[in-house]
């Protein structure tokens, strides 16, 4: 059985320094790219929007209600780490009319993965009986923590997806909101056309 302990230890010796030092190169990514960075996304989304309207124009679309960038729990194991942006109307995830494009957020996830492949390889020599369940355990807790700097990125950059012309021409419901988390999560509100015509 392994030791818990050690694994703690070795978390708080190994994998705390990495996780400050990606805070840092992730920091400095935005700062030095942060145009690119951001016209990737904004790409995906204004290509969203434009499937949206043209949907809308056909009546095949309903006024979209949630923008919903979710990721899905399975990445620890397959690995793939993109996000899927839905256009949904109210019926959210029962809408019929599947409108959604992939993003990838590279600029954050390559540290996640260089990080999971040194944490492995380090652990199986620091923590005795370091196995796949522990590994497991590593990669949802670390993947948390990353989840947590995509949300603060798509924060700090809904303003600017708002202000796509592509946006503002798109049928809205009055209160749409833009959402992010899990599949089939709730997921956190990051923005509201409610709040906005209320002025906050």
């Amino acid at each position: 059985m392994y030791s818990k302990e050690q694994l703690n230890e070795f978390a708080k010796d190994f994998i705390v320094p990495r996780l400050d030092r990606n805070i840092k190169k992730i920091q400095q990514a935005i700062a030095l790219d942060s145009i690119m960075i951001k016209r990737e996304l904004l790409s995906c989304v204004d290509n969203l929007f434009k499937k949206c309207i043209n949907q809308q124009r056909e009546n095949a679309k309903q006024p979209i209600q949630y923008l919903h960038f979710f990721y899905l729990r399975l990445v620890v194991l397959t690995q793939q780490y993109d996000i899927q942006i839905n256009a949904f109307s109210e019926q959210s995830y029962m809408d019929q009319i599947e409108t959604m494009v992939l993003w990838n957020p590279d600029f954050i996830m390559k540290y996640y993965r260089e990080d999971i492949e040194a944490i492995e390889q380090e652990a199986r020599k620091q923590v005795l009986h370091f196995g796949y369940p522990q590994l497991m355990e590593v990669r949802e807790r670390y993947f948390a923590i990353y989840i947590l700097f995509i949300e603060q990125y798509l924060m700090r950059v809904v303003g600017d997806i708002t202000s796509l012309a592509s946006f503002q021409e798109m049928k809205k419901a009055k209160d749409m909101q833009i959402v992010f988390g899990g599949y089939m999560d709730k997921g956190i509100q990051i923005w509201s056309l409610a709040a906005q015509k209320e002025g906050h």
